[in-house]
């Protein structure tokens, strides 16, 4: 964390925690006790295996496994998402948010192996293809280039392309996607 940044011990969110602290012996044997005194207090274990820590590129390696074998939990580079949304957005915003096209591309797959009219091609792009960037949206400003290959993908679902066959596009996804009473079927845009 940043040495400007408030000073912050734990986030806590339904059945998730965050615990922040100095990378020391004596912080990683107290954050254990308090850990297990709340086990033994609500009678809830603590899943180690869904755990993890993360350390700052101050601590050195062998710091980090001494410190993680300790808590008994494995060590990772970073956490990546939470809750839908990465924790850490870096420069290169591209590449984060490849994880929106990825499960959309999951979900056009499996929709592809279904016999649909043009009826249900449009309601399942529409209600699900392009509400699933929303969450993040509401959140994160995601880079252009990544709300096009949301889109490409889309349209290449709506007339049916795949990568070994192309298929004709009648209209322009703009025209697509303009307001209903110009004649489109879609009415919005990612």
């Amino acid at each position: 964390m940043s040495p400007t940044a408030p000073v912050i011990h734990h986030l806590l969110f339904a059945d998730d925690s965050f615990l922040f602290g100095q990378a020391t012996l004596q912080e990683c044997q107290a954050v254990k006790n308090i850990l297990g005194i709340y086990a033994r207090a609500s009678g809830q274990m603590i899943n180690l295996q869904k755990s993890s820590v993360v350390f700052s590129g101050n601590v050195s390696l062998q710091v980090q496994n001494r410190l993680a074998s300790v808590q008994g939990v494995n060590c990772v580079n970073e956490h990546g998402l939470y809750l839908g949304l990465p924790i850490h957005v870096e420069r290169n915003k591209t590449a984060i948010f490849t994880y929106l096209e990825e499960r959309l591309t999951k979900k056009l797959i499996s929709w592809r192996s279904k016999i649909l009219s043009a009826g249900g091609k449009e309601l399942l792009t529409k209600v699900v293809a392009q509400t699933l960037p929303n969450y993040v949206m509401n959140c994160y400003l995601i880079p252009k280039s990544v709300c096009d290959d949301l889109q490409q993908l889309c349209s290449q679902f709506f007339w049916g392309s795949t990568d070994e066959k192309k298929k004709i596009h009648r209209r322009s996804w703009e025209r697509m996607c303009a307001p209903k009473e110009a004649g489109a079927l879609l009415e919005k845009n990612t």
